[in-house]
């Protein structure tokens, strides 16, 4: 894909590069797709990341309301463990063709393996993340992770007016008391890594250091490649050193390749 989903907020004046950098390390954090944290942090409406989307991809992309009154006969058309499978749900249909909302509409593997199982000639349309989460529990009672459980509205505007604060650089020593983990970045500052010490009782810290450009064998010759060393310090007693590790190759195959953040 040539243009990025971030690239092109950013082109477009609808995000600035501190607001991506700061969604992108709330995706490590806590998952799901670019998109959705960009909607959850208040920074791109669902429509107008649909709208994006759509020009993006090149794949028209269903508005949420579609997805909310689908009729029975076509639901039962693909089984709930097909739907949960390829995360897909089926819209209309028309004749010998199936519109299907989809995480991945690019997903051939996918798109045959419904077509085959089916009979039907498939159109795929894409589905934003949020709302495919919500239409497969409704129709197919694929329960959503925890991640896609909305908290209640007091913690919600809690965490509002924290992000806000932390925009405007407004936070104080309490209000950011009582986390798990911490990010510090030293990347502002330079140096090739570090390694950064918990703040008790949080359990782990991550610290960032600035990329650089560095010489990596390819097996014929070098070739530039822009590294960011980063390490994780953390209180064994309650984290796993396995998971840590697993954490920091997820994170690593996120920031070697951030069109895996791409909704």
């Amino acid at each position: 894909m040539a243009v990025r989903l971030g690239e092109l907020l950013i082109n477009k004046n609808l995000l600035t590069q501190a607001q991506l950098e700061e969604a992108l390390q709330a995706q490590v954090i806590f998952g799901g797709k670019l998109g959705t944290v960009l909607i959850e942090m208040g920074l791109i409406t669902e429509d107008y990341l649909a709208e994006i989307l759509a020009q993006l991809l090149a794949i028209p992309c269903v508005k949420p309301g579609q997805l909310q009154s689908i009729p029975e006969d076509v639901i039962k058309i693909i089984s709930p463990s097909l739907a949960e499978k390829n995360m897909a749900v089926p819209v209309a249909v028309k004749g010998k063709k199936l519109t299907l909302a989809m995480a991945d509409p690019r997903n051939l593997k996918a798109i045959d393996d419904i077509s085959f199982r089916t009979g039907y000639i498939i159109q795929p349309v894409l589905a934003l993340e949020v709302r495919l989460v919500f239409a497969l529990e409704k129709y197919y009672d694929v329960k959503r992770t925890m991640r896609y459980i909305a908290p209640p509205k007091q913690v919600r505007d809690e965490l509002n007016q924290l992000s806000l604060k932390a925009r405007q650089g407004k936070l104080t020593i309490p209000d950011i008391q009582g986390a798990t983990i911490t990010i510090s970045s030293l990347g502002g500052i330079g140096g090739t890594g570090f390694t950064p010490i918990v703040n008790g009782p949080q359990v782990a810290i991550l610290g960032l250091s600035r990329s650089y450009q560095k010489p990596v064998w390819d097996g014929e010759k070098f070739i530039p490649r822009l590294t960011m060393p980063f390490s994780v310090s953390y209180d064994h007693r309650v984290v796993d050193g396995a998971e840590a590790a697993r954490f920091c190759r997820a994170l690593a195959r996120q920031i070697e390749d951030l069109r895996r953040t791409l909704l």
